[in-house]
């Protein structure tokens, strides 16, 4: 699974919406939906964001625009990690009522979905 965010890799944020959850934008096309609670950390501070209701810390989602995609993985529990160059760390955890996130990729195209519960990420892809 994590072969398929290896073209994440390098990929610069272009945008960041708020609507039904987190949309970014990615320069060489794609995207990641995030539709839960997720922790923005930078060094030693971290906060969570909420995706549904705009609080105080909404903004500090904005620190990854124009910011490089360094790594991105995800874990056996189906917690999606995105590392960018500035150093900022993305981290959603699975979510056990829907989907935590979801990634559609271009080139290779494919879609990463986390399922309700946690667990091995599905992978839809029009590859063979």
């Amino acid at each position: 699974m994590n072969n398929a965010l290896e073209s994440l890799r390098g990929s610069t944020v272009t945008r960041v919406t708020f609507e039904h959850g987190i949309r970014l934008l990615f320069h060489r096309g794609g995207w990641a939906v995030i539709r839960e609670p997720f922790t923005i950390s930078q060094g030693d501070e971290s906060w969570v964001i909420e995706t549904e209701l705009i609080n105080d810390h909404s903004a500090r989602v904005l620190v990854i625009l124009h910011d490089d995609v360094e790594d991105a993985k995800v874990s056996s529990e189906g917690g999606l990690h995105l590392v960018f160059a500035k150093g900022t760390k993305l981290t959603v955890p699975p979510s056990m009522s829907r989907e935590a996130w979801s990634v559609e990729l271009k080139n290779p195209p494919a879609m990463l979905v986390s399922p309700p519960g946690g667990g091995e990420t599905m992978r839809l892809s029009n590859d063979t």
